[in-house]
């Protein structure tokens, strides 16, 4: 399995079949909000597949995939610190999930390297933030197959 741990032109492309564009986060905060979405999306791709194999499904994967979906919802509004902790928070569910399959994890994909000196909300807080979403209802038997979405670069 490989991991790659940084933004990588044309990535957002390549999962959504839609044309690369240029343009490049241009603040620090965004940047690293950018490169934790992005990575977390892999991860969760990866958590996906795993699953796949390994079918033990503790709904850990839906919440994953709802908790990424909604960071990209908060990155693309420009909330970048509160993407970061929703993505943290479906990384950490995404790798739990691995686990579980017997999967393999690697160091990198528990830490994204952002530093931010917001305290992050509780595990509950960020659960009860997805319960009003559309599509939230997924089970993890679902969730195997479902879109993770992108940053709009």
């Amino acid at each position: 399995m490989i991991v790659l741990l940084f933004s990588i032109p044309g990535l957002n492309a390549q999962m959504t079949g839609t044309k690369a564009t240029t343009a490049k986060p241009n603040g620090s905060i965004q940047l690293h909000s950018h490169n934790a979405v992005t990575q977390t999306a892999l991860i969760i791709k990866d958590a996906q597949m795993t699953v796949k194999k390994g079918k033990v499904y503790s709904g850990n994967l839906a919440k994953a995939v709802n908790q990424q979906n909604l960071a990209v919802t908060l990155y693309n509004k420009g909330e970048y610190v509160t993407a970061i902790h929703h993505t943290r928070y479906a990384r950490k569910l995404a790798v739990g999930t691995i686990r579980a399959n017997r999967g393999k994890v690697a160091t990198s994909m528990e830490n994204d390297g952002a530093v931010i000196s917001e305290a992050s909300p509780s595990d509950a807080d960020m659960d009860a933030a997805v319960e009003g979403m559309a599509g939230n209802q997924l089970k993890d038997q679902t969730a195997v197959d479902a879109v993770i979405k992108v940053v709009q670069d």
